[in-house]
């Protein structure tokens, strides 16, 4: 894509995907266009939004920086996509519609790529803004092991970096594949000491609804896709794949019913990457796939146990004899 609109070199392509976050999007396109650094563009993809927020974004349409894109229902992977293939900056952030920058964050990026020429990947410290709006600081260490800091909106890409890098379309973790591609291949990578981006938990937001195992094993679609496209990688990557599949899965297994275990346990089995592992010898995968299924069989049975204890009153009539 051309990194020129009219006679003008555009540095920032900032794309925002949104939907559904009408009390949000305000904020979030507005802490882009009050930065004090001028030279980029904003591409808003509206993916279905039902809510208000697509009336939100339109008040913006009148600013020749701002394109607006709706789409329906096509998943953030995808969306994403889109505003890649339609932006013109030499360097791309990612923002969600919930989330925001900080004032400084463009002019501070600017001043960082400027110094290092050959800079393809900047990292930098982000905020979490709580439920209550309080605000903690959150570090990405400049020394982030591989399989740590998976997610894009905390980084700033080149644009040679992300010519071959695409999101996992109709997929949770859309971003695992994207960021295994871009950490591996960037020249050269920065950290900034600095909370650039603010980063909102919003448990309704496009990125936190999740059904258990079966969700959380979503993430094997980027996995799968990077070692297609990867398929000659060190044992450093394999390591790190391992740590990203045995996290997702213990996450999983927590949040999954008993009756969801089962057919996640079968779909686990049935997948290519896993079934490689096992292959390969990695018997620690295998073995841990084992031992949390039938530890969370257990804890869900212990805690039905506990839940019928409380309905006959006998852990209350226990407390107070105890007392």
């Amino acid at each position: 894509m051309d990194t020129k609109v009219g006679s003008a070199r555009i540095k920032f392509s900032i794309i925002i995907v949104a939907k559904d976050v009408v009390q949000y999007i305000g904020q979030c396109i507005f802490s882009v266009i009050t930065q004090q650094y001028l030279s980029y563009e904003i591409i808003i993809i509206d993916d279905g939004s039902s809510d208000g927020t697509s009336e939100v974004i339109e008040l913006f349409a009148n600013d020749e920086r701002v394109t607006i894109i709706t789409t329906i229902g096509v998943g953030l992977g995808k969306a994403r996509n889109l505003g890649m293939d339609l932006s013109h900056g030499l360097f791309l952030l990612f923002v969600d519609g919930d989330d925001f920058l900080s004032p400084e964050c463009l002019t501070e990026l600017s001043d960082c790529i400027d110094w290092n020429r050959k800079v393809s990947l900047v990292m930098f410290d982000w905020n979490k803004v709580n439920e209550n709006g309080s605000i903690s600081h959150r570090e990405t260490n400049s020394k982030l092991e591989l399989h740590k800091g998976i997610a894009c909106w905390n980084k700033c890409y080149s644009r040679s970096l992300v010519r071959e890098a695409r999101f996992t379309e109709n997929s949770k973790f859309e971003d695992v594949g994207f960021h295994l591609v871009t950490r591996l291949n960037s020249r050269t990578t920065v950290y900034l000491k600095s909370a650039l981006y603010n980063y909102r938990f919003n448990p309704n937001g496009i990125t936190k609804t999740n059904n258990g195992l079966k969700d959380e094993m979503d993430v094997l679609n980027g996995l799968n896709e990077f070692i297609k496209k990867y398929p000659n990688f060190d044992l450093g990557v394999r390591e790190c794949i391992v740590r990203i599949l045995n996290k997702h899965l213990l996450s999983g297994i927590v949040k999954s019913k008993k009756q969801d275990l089962n057919p996640a346990w079968q779909f686990i089995k049935r997948n290519k990457l896993v079934a490689e592992y096992i292959r390969q010898g990695n018997k620690a995968t295998l073995l841990l796939i084992i031992i949390c299924l039938n530890f969370s069989t257990l804890l869900y049975w212990t805690t039905e146990f506990k839940r019928f204890l409380k309905s006959t009153g006998f852990i209350r009539i226990k407390n107070i004899i105890t007392k």
